[in-house]
């Protein structure tokens, strides 16, 4: 899911506008790009007020005051392959991720309650019985896609490594290290997948 917010300037004239969409964005799944549509929306006059973001946590809670930064992306290590698009994609029985590097700015055990491993959320993903499971073991972060019918993709192996403890960062670029299996548990060949660090 994206969140777009724009302010816009006051001095627009009312009536029907359209917000343009221009990005070099492409999607594994479309060939072009992603949606770019432009979005449609009415310039009402006067001048309104800003919003709260008032939600419930859950059912019974009164509104909470939210923030747009609490939707904003954490910093984060993006782990995935280079994106090439081809019309026939090879399929894989699992794909194990092995990412090496040093951390800093907290303990030992911090560094393990306060990471995470998040696999992209695609819809197909569920064509392929996706499961995933990762495993830290000194500064080796270890990182299991299964696709239990074999039918996994290269691209679907994308995965966010965040840190719920801000300050925690590699000393310096991490390395990734990739295998792949055949469904029956034979490495074949493979994309490399590189680890990039995304701070918005």
């Amino acid at each position: 899911m994206t969140v777009l917010v724009i302010d816009l300037p006051a001095s627009l004239p009312e009536g029907t506008g359209f917000i343009e969409v221009q990005t070099t964005a492409t999607s594994p799944l479309n060939a072009s790009n992603v949606n770019d549509e432009s979005i449609a929306l009415e310039i009402l006059p006067g001048t309104g007020t800003q919003a709260t973001f008032d939600y419930k946590a859950f059912a019974g809670a009164g509104p909470q005051t939210s923030s747009l930064s609490d939707v904003e992306v954490l910093p984060h290590y993006l782990i995935k392959p280079d994106y090439v698009f081809t019309s026939s994609w090879p399929t894989y029985g699992a794909i194990e991720i092995k990412v090496t590097g040093t951390l800093t700015g907290a303990t030992e055990a911090e560094y393990n309650n306060a990471m995470y491993i998040v696999l992209d959320d695609k819809d197909t993903n569920i064509l392929s019985h996706l499961q995933m499971d990762w495993a830290r073991n000194g500064n080796t972060t270890t990182i299991n896609i299964v696709s239990s019918n074999g039918t996994l993709k290269s691209y679907q192996a994308r995965v966010s490594m965040l840190f719920t403890k801000s300050g925690i960062i590699y000393s310096s670029p991490p390395t990734v290290t990739a295998k792949y299996f055949d469904i029956n548990g034979l490495e074949v060949a493979g994309p490399v997948i590189k680890a990039t660090r995304i701070t918005n």
